[in-house]
């Protein structure tokens, strides 16, 4: 079984998701007290 894809979606895909990754281990998104203790959870 061959599983063929185009290199440039590809490319991206994997950029946005290294791009999405490094943002929520920077800057978590649900660390601030705006969101209550019950929804980090």
């Amino acid at each position: 079984m061959t599983i063929t894809v185009a290199g440039e979606p590809l490319i991206a895909y994997l950029l946005a998701s290294v791009r999405i990754v490094a943002w929520l281990a920077i800057v978590p998104p649900f660390s601030s007290r705006a969101v209550p203790a019950m929804a980090k959870v």
